[in-house]
C-alpha cells in the first residue's frame, strides 16, 4: 500500500469489528451511525460508502479533497454508483466558497459524478458554504447537514 493512499480499510474494519460491538455491549447506542470527516477525512467518508456501504446510514463530508491521487476517488465512487442501486444511505458534501481551485474542482466532478448516477436509494445533498474556507467550512456546514439528515431520518424511519 502506498504511504498517501492511507488505512482507511483498516481503521473501517476496527470501527466495525472492535469498536462498534464495544460500544453497543456497554452502553445504550442507537443502531443509526454516521460517520464525518474533513479534508483527507472527507475521503475516509466516501471510502466507506465504497467498500462499507452499509456500516453507515450517513455521511457527512467537508472539504473533501477529491482531487488526490489524481481524482481516484471520483474514478471509485463513479464506478461503483454504476454497479450498486441499493445503497440506502444518506451523503451530505460541501465545501467553502473561499477554498483553493483543486480542492473546488474535485468537489464539482465528484457532484458531477454523484449527478450522473441519481437513484432513489442515495440521498445526497452537495454545496458550497458561503464565506468559508478549508479551516472553517465544517464547522459553519456542519448544521445544515445534520439538518438535512433529520429530514432524511423522518421520511425513511
Amino acid at each position: 500500500m502506498s504511504p498517501g493512499l492511507g488505512a482507511g480499510d483498516q481503521f473501517l474494519s476496527f470501527m466495525e469489528n472492535e469498536l462498534f460491538p464495544f460500544v453497543e455491549q456497554n452502553y445504550s447506542a442507537s443502531k443509526t451511525r454516521s460517520l464525518a470527516g474533513n479534508s483527507r477525512g472527507g475521503l475516509l467518508v466516501m471510502y466507506s460508502l465504497l467498500y462499507k456501504p452499509d456500516l453507515f446510514k450517513g455521511r457527512f463530508c467537508f472539504s473533501p479533497a477529491f482531487w488526490r491521487e489524481d481524482n481516484l476517488i471520483i474514478k471509485k465512487v463513479s464506478d461503483f454508483l454504476h454497479t450498486n442501486e441499493n445503497l440506502n444511505s444518506f451523503l451530505y458534501l460541501s465545501m467553502g466558497d473561499k477554498e483553493n481551485e483543486k480542492m473546488k474542482n474535485g468537489f464539482n466532478e465528484m457532484t458531477k459524478i454523484l449527478s450522473k448516477n441519481e437513484n432513489d436509494q442515495l440521498v445526497w445533498y452537495s454545496e458550497f458554504t458561503k464565506n468559508a474556507d478549508h479551516q472553517n467550512n465544517a464547522e459553519i456546514s456542519a448544521s445544515v447537514g445534520i439538518g438535512k439528515w433529520a429530514e432524511y431520518l423522518k421520511r425513511v424511519e
